[in-house]
């Protein structure tokens, strides 16, 4: 857990004498037994013991999208491409470019956070610079639009309030 939850800050984790660096994302993804409503904060039961207690490992999550509120893919003449499907080779690759770009300053110089915690400061900023480059790659929005943005950015950051 101290090597994940380092990454999870950093983005290297050292094993013996190397280090190991990189850019990637982590997305925790699995099916979790929902029955009637159950808001985001509850699903810590789905957890391991030892996950389910370490708060700084939590705090390091910076959002969490209740799968059970997804549409799912019924209809395949409805749903699926008729015609050529966007190619995921191409979608990963301007993916992958969009790494290399920050929007965290851009966002930082249009709104200000108070009262928040540093960690939800870091997690609100970092999810709306990836969900920004990812709607405005060219860094052409509006203010309305970046605060629509910012309203999805913290619901989901306050998704991860995991009670014990």
């Amino acid at each position: 857990m101290g090597k994940l939850k380092d990454y999870m800050v950093d983005g290297h984790f050292e094993r013996g004498p190397k280090k190991a660096t990189s850019l990637c994302s982590l997305v925790f993804m699995g099916n979790i037994e929902v029955s009637g409503y159950v808001p985001a904060e509850d699903i810590n039961y789905a957890l391991p013991e030892f996950m389910r207690n370490d708060t700084a490992f939590l705090d390091r999550i910076h959002g969490v999208i209740p799968g059970w509120e997804i549409p799912k893919i019924k209809k395949s003449e409805i749903h699926l491409s008729k015609n050529y499907g966007f190619s995921v080779d191409y979608f990963s690759e301007i993916l992958h470019e969009l790494r290399k770009m920050d929007f965290t300053p851009l966002i930082r110089s249009m709104i200000e956070l108070s009262n928040v915690t540093i960690r939800d400061e870091i997690g609100v900023y970092r999810l709306a610079s990836g969900l920004t480059k990812i709607l405005f790659p060219n860094k052409q929005f509006e203010k309305e639009d970046l605060k629509m943005i910012m309203d999805f950015v913290i619901e989901l950051r306050q998704n991860c309030r995991f009670t014990s």
